[in-house]
């Protein structure tokens, strides 16, 4: 069985390591609470976060019971 050679078009590792780095860049001088904020932060794309609707409307998740 001969193994086709492909031409890759998306390194994951590469984008791995090269967010790591603008994330490092953007931290290494930053306190604790700095660090905590960075983490925290919403993200700036333009899809809901969690407890929101498309809308940007607060959602509630209702959990079931549990059960014994």
């Amino acid at each position: 069985m001969k193994t086709m050679n492909k031409t890759k078009t998306f390194d994951c590792v590469k984008m791995k390591n090269d967010i790591q780095a603008k994330i490092y860049a953007e931290t290494k001088d930053m306190s604790t609470a700095e660090l905590l904020a960075y983490f925290n932060r919403q993200p700036d794309n333009g899809l809901p976060t969690k407890g929101q609707d498309a809308n940007g409307d607060a959602t509630i998740e209702i959990q079931k019971p549990l059960v014994r």
